[in-house]
């Protein structure tokens, strides 16, 4: 008999064994949880466009212009269309990157004058072409002579063409290194507050009369190179020292200057080692009749330095101080036209060593004062002379007579050796006037002088 339905599902039921089940930890691979890099803002117009303006968003690659916050940045491989600045605007650094061949005009604002651009954290031109691994030329152009380009922080310029009118490059504050390795150009005229490194082993060339100006708290630090490393092309710029200039010469190296300097601040030469380093002042340019001129301020000569004029413009000294250190060996080159020196101190600083001063040349000496010590007990030998010495070689000294003309100061150390104490010397040429004005700090000594030059004897 057959049990109802029902009851096929009564009473109780066998429990089922669940089944086991094996797990074997293993790594996992994940997405790339890297945060993107930052994207940048690239001067990047559309194909055809016309409008290639700073100030149009629609040239820029994230859609908006440059702020004081963002990098301008104009890079060959996006475009090398040209840009035309025609605000006044503030970036936080400006770029010129792989082969940019455009060029950058700061334009005029009008009759009144021309527009600005302000950099915060530095321009870097180097414009590497990774296709040739050589820095291309970057262009600026300034549309008008009141248009400037205003840098801070760290900048680097390599081979660059600034043309148009004579705009200004303002470096207010950090560093600007110049690293050319091809000749480069500016109608600029460059105003320098912070720090400038002429580093190019190619010709700067300033065209159209620009001028580079040291302002009172800027420095130019001149690196040694065989080359000229300034010239202003015949158009007559020149430089202006009312900061400090710092050069380092290395042995038989001569560094040329292809423009007319003047200076009212401090210039520190250095020489470097046993053998003259050589900075020379080449440039037909001439301020006042000199090609090297100090009005005020101080000339520091030391190692083994020669400041040299070769060409129709020598070496001018209307006031200030030139100094010759220590047991330094220094040349003042003025060969081809008169070296003068109008007043102004000419001293030896008062250390335990003496220097040596060698005038070449012609020399005119009309005013100021010359300081010199004499270690009488050791006695005088050229090589050695235990004085402070001038010598005066392929040429005359002419010394004014008079009130007026240069007054020589003589600090004896110790009782007189020996009758000739050397204190100008020539190994050419005459002395036609013996100093006017003389000052001898012992009692009983003479000055002395014959074709042979100046010395003093018991």
């Amino acid at each position: 008999m057959r049990k109802p339905f029902w009851q096929l599902f009564s009473g109780k039921r066998k429990p089922i064994a669940k089944k086991q089940h094996c797990f074997k930890p293993r790594l996992e691979a994940l997405e790339d949880r890297r945060c993107p890099a930052q994207l940048t803002n690239v001067w990047a117009p559309p194909p055809n466009y016309t409008d290639l303006l700073f100030s149009d968003y629609n040239d820029w690659s994230m859609g908006y212009v440059p702020t004081q916050s963002d990098p301008a940045i104009f890079d060959g491989k996006v475009s090398s269309l040209n840009c035309d600045l025609t605000m006044n605007a503030t970036v936080d650094q400006l770029v010129f990157q792989n082969g940019y061949a455009g060029t950058l005009t700061i334009d005029r604002s009008g009759p009144g004058g021309g527009y600005d651009l302000s950099v915060l954290s530095g321009a870097n031109l180097t414009n590497l072409d990774p296709a040739t691994n050589t820095n291309a030329t970057s262009n600026l152009a300034f549309a008008d002579a009141t248009s400037r380009l205003d840098l801070s922080g760290n900048n680097t310029f390599a081979n660059f063409n600034f043309a148009g009118q004579n705009g200004e490059v303002r470096l207010l504050s950090g560093t600007l290194n110049v690293q050319s390795n091809r000749a480069s150009t500016t109608t600029a005229n460059f105003q320098i507050i912070g720090t400038l490194n002429l580093q190019n082993t190619a010709t700067g060339n300033f065209t159209q009369g620009a001028w580079l100006n040291i302002a009172p708290g800027g420095v130019m630090n001149v690196s040694s190179s065989q080359i000229v490393m300034l010239n202003d092309q015949g158009t007559g710029g020149i430089i202006e020292n009312w900061g400090t200039v710092n050069f380092t010469g290395v042995a038989n190296t001569t560094t040329t200057i292809q423009m007319a300097f003047l200076t009212h601040g401090t210039v520190n030469l250095n020489g470097g080692g046993g053998i003259s380093g050589t900075l020379a002042f080449t440039s037909a340019q001439t301020i006042d009749n000199g090609g090297f001129v100090m009005d005020s301020g101080n000339l520091n000569l030391s190692g083994s330095i020669t400041l040299s004029q070769t060409t129709t413009a020598g070496y001018l000294q209307t006031g200030g101080t030139l100094s010759v250190t220590d047991n330094a060996q220094a040349w003042i080159s003025s060969r081809n036209t008169a070296g003068v020196i109008n007043g102004g101190v000419v001293q030896f600083t008062s250390g335990t060593g003496f220097g040596k001063l060698d005038l070449l040349g012609n020399w005119n000496w009309n005013g100021g004062t010359y300081t010199v010590r004499i270690n009488g007990a050791q006695g005088y030998t050229r090589q050695n002379p235990n004085s402070d010495s001038i010598f005066v070689g392929f040429g005359n000294l002419a010394i004014a007579a008079g009130p007026t003309g240069p007054t020589l100061n003589i600090l004896v150390q110790g009782a007189l050796a020996q009758q000739q104490n050397w204190l100008i010397l020539f190994t050419t040429g005459t002395i036609n006037r013996t100093f006017p004005n003389v000052s001898i700090q012992n009692p009983g000594q003479q000055l002395r002088t014959n074709n042979s030059g100046l010395w003093l004897s018991s």
